[in-house]
């Protein structure tokens, strides 16, 4: 997460970590889990709400 708002350790408490460069992060996900490697980024953080489209039974 890059945020100004909350600190380390309120980051910590949602298993969420900082970083300063959210480029570099995503290659490094990228190398580390390799190229089929899905992101989710929320670009406008608490104002985005993902979710996961379930076919109907």
């Amino acid at each position: 997460m890059h945020t100004s708002y909350l600190s380390d350790a309120q980051l910590a408490t949602a298993h969420l970590t900082q970083t300063d460069d959210i480029a570099a992060t995503v290659r490094e996900l990228v190398n580390r889990i390799g190229p089929g490697a899905r992101i989710c980024v929320l670009p406008e953080g608490p104002l985005t709400v993902p979710y996961v489209a379930v076919p109907a039974l």
